[in-house]
């Protein structure tokens, strides 16, 4: 442990004078990004996240507890972080995150409606669906833990900004209000979903998924899995599913669904009678 701290806060001092490979330079490029764009940070600093990681088992003993307390203090006493965790992940922690991690990601929803579009080159198949809010959270957003499914956006090129960002203060505004959150699918830009695997049921009207990112929406996604339990029965949101097992394709979808030109808030005082 006094090794891992000390490497640790040589490496956070972003001029490191232990031995580095390339791979530690590289990621020392990437926090030095980081702080030179701190007023872009909800907060002003970034938060980090410390894995002490072993292929023995962790137990908690009081000597070992208290050493990994001593290295969230050193972290801290840095002042670059708004907020420092440290985890211990043992031999058992490590096999169930590698299982979540290569198990296969599925998932069956129920829609009102849909409407197909003819398939295109690199694309077989596509809907624009309007679906239940709260079937969307559980279908979709949420792992058999319970829990935020957050590897579903890790090719969605922005992260969750917060429940802070205005855009998504907007957005839990409008769900809890009871007049406005019955036209959520009208007001809301909808959510774009990419999956290898898209099977319909035009019967039933249901859509299996297996692998699916979604890649558009994130904002979207999760402010509606924070304010859940405002998801009454008309709440409904507009999802487009797309598959496309081509690489490229799904590339070029994510760069089109997430360029946008930004329009200043300024400009929708004109709109306003």
């Amino acid at each position: 442990m006094p090794i891992f701290q000390l490497g640790l806060c040589d490496f956070l001092s972003l001029e490191p004078k232990l031995p580095s490979g390339s791979l530690n330079r590289e990621a020392i490029e990437i926090l030095k990004i980081v702080f030179d764009n701190l007023r872009k940070i909800q907060g002003g600093r970034p938060i980090i996240d410390i894995y002490y990681c072993t292929t023995g088992t962790y137990r908690a003993e009081k000597e070992i507890h208290a050493s990994f307390d001593i290295l969230k203090e050193s972290v801290a006493d840095l002042d670059l972080f708004s907020d420092v965790t440290v985890t211990p992940l043992g031999r058992p922690e490590l096999l169930k995150m590698w299982a979540a991690v290569t198990e296969k990601n599925e998932a069956r929803l129920k829609v009102i409606d849909y409407l197909g579009m003819p398939a295109m080159k690199g694309i077989p198949q596509s809907y624009i669906a309007l679906v239940k809010a709260e079937n969307f959270v559980k279908s979709l957003l949420t792992g058999d833990n319970g829990r935020l499914k957050l590897g579903i956006f890790d090719e969605n090129i922005r992260s969750f900004l917060g429940s802070e960002n205005p855009v998504n203060a907007d957005i839990a505004e409008t769900l809890k209000s009871e007049s406005q959150r019955q036209l959520f699918s009208v007001l809301n830009n909808g959510i774009t979903v990419v999956a290898p695997e898209i099977t319909l049921t035009p019967n039933t009207k249901e859509i299996d998924i297996a692998n699916y990112q979604i890649i558009n929406g994130c904002q979207t996604s999760n402010t509606l899995w924070e304010c859940k339990d405002l998801l009454t029965d008309n709440v409904n949101v507009v999802v487009k599913f797309i598959q496309s097992p081509d690489t490229d394709v799904s590339m070029s979808i994510i760069s089109a669904t997430n360029s946008q030109t930004g329009i200043k808030s300024e400009s929708f005082h004109g709109l306003k009678i």
